[in-house]
């Protein structure tokens, strides 16, 4: 299981690198998914986050 972000910016860099390889996929369908799943991802893990005490920004 690889490691959670510990940051907002490590969630968006993240992010960015998912979206990526989504774009990558040639189904569409599938492509679309991966898009809405990491969009999913991401707002989960912004929102874990912004309620940690002390989490950096």
């Amino acid at each position: 299981m690889p490691e959670r972000p510990r940051t907002v910016s490590a969630a968006h860099a993240e992010h960015t690198e998912t979206l990526r390889k989504c774009r990558q996929l040639s189904v569409a369908a599938a492509r679309d998914e991966c898009l809405r799943q990491a969009k999913r991802t991401l707002e989960g893990e912004l929102a874990r986050l912004q309620v940690q005490p002390g989490a950096s920004r």
